[in-house]
């Protein structure tokens, strides 16, 4: 439950910026789990204006506002977003006509040590998004699971992503959320260099993904991605990776050799890539293989 002053900051000002009426649980509510039949209306309506994404309030007054209830402002002012759900959840049909992008095979995620939270990451790929211009799901931030590197594949629209290095940290205005959780409180298509003056000695990279195209990040970059397509939906699948080296940790071994260890192997030249479908029943078969090893089969 949230706390009664954000309740009081979202009856007061994130209703007039949404245009709305509504509740904050409502609207949690309505954010999570949405079934795509019923999103897709939403996602399809036309901005009214092309511009990028900025809140309805001078800059001075960002700057005197509380952390969490800018963050707050900022989550429901954006046009609502289904994202980073499985896929299977929303279009079980995707699975067999969906065909993994052959860079990611084998992909040694499946096969990686065995560590709490994997099940779920297992369960849930790969991740599914879609939404309109300005939707994002998170500010910059770290994946909590830092040690899973991933790929974005959009399908079609665009999203406008920048990436920094771990080392960039303390010049991105890290914010503790908890639990060693970490945003970083700084806009990098549009920085406030007043709010974050470390900004200006970041390093990092930042462009946009087109339909076709995919971006590998590694798993303790710092990210930050916004759909960026004014005309129709971004649509989007999320992949985990890991490399062989982490599959088959301290062994000392080649790519060939961690594949067959696992059962797993490399897509053959001119060989069709496998639908989702399969690439989900190989890798179930490669986990449960590692549940046994680690002796929780």
């Amino acid at each position: 439950m949230a706390p009664p002053g954000l309740h009081w900051a979202f009856d007061w000002l994130v209703m007039p910026m949404i245009g709305r009426s509504t509740t904050l649980a409502g609207e949690l509510k309505d954010r999570l789990k949405v079934p795509l039949r019923d999103y897709m209306s939403y996602a399809e309506e036309p901005l009214s204006s092309a511009r990028p994404f900025a809140l309805p309030l001078p800059l001075f007054v960002l700057r005197l506002l509380p952390t969490k209830l800018m963050l707050l402002l900022e989550v429901f002012a954006r046009p609502r977003y289904l994202h980073d759900t499985s896929l299977n959840g929303v279009c079980s049909d995707a699975l067999d006509w969906v065909r993994v992008p052959r860079l990611l095979l084998p992909n040694w995620f499946f096969a990686a040590s065995w560590e709490k939270g994997y099940d779920k990451q297992v369960k849930d790929e790969p991740t599914f998004f879609i939404g309109r211009a300005q939707t994002m799901s998170y500010p910059m931030h770290k994946n909590i699971m830092s040690q899973l590197d991933f790929s974005l594949v959009v399908f079609e629209g665009a999203k406008r992503f920048s990436l920094f290095n771990m080392v960039e940290h303390d010049n991105l205005n890290p914010f503790a959320v908890g639990n060693s959780i970490w945003l970083y409180l700084v806009n990098a298509f549009a920085p406030d260099l007043v709010a974050a003056p470390g900004y200006r000695y970041a390093r990092g990279f930042s462009g946009v993904l087109a339909a076709g195209e995919m971006l590998w990040v590694p798993g303790d970059a710092i990210h930050s991605f916004e759909n960026f397509d004014f005309k129709q939906p971004t649509v989007a699948i999320k992949f985990w990776y890991n490399s062989h080296s982490v599959a088959c940790q301290g062994e000392g071994i080649g790519e060939a050799d961690c594949a067959a260890r696992h059962g797993m192997t490399f897509p053959a030249v001119g060989q069709e890539a496998p639908t989702l479908r399969h690439y989900l029943a190989d890798g179930a078969k490669v986990r449960e293989s590692v549940r046994r090893a680690n002796g929780l089969g």
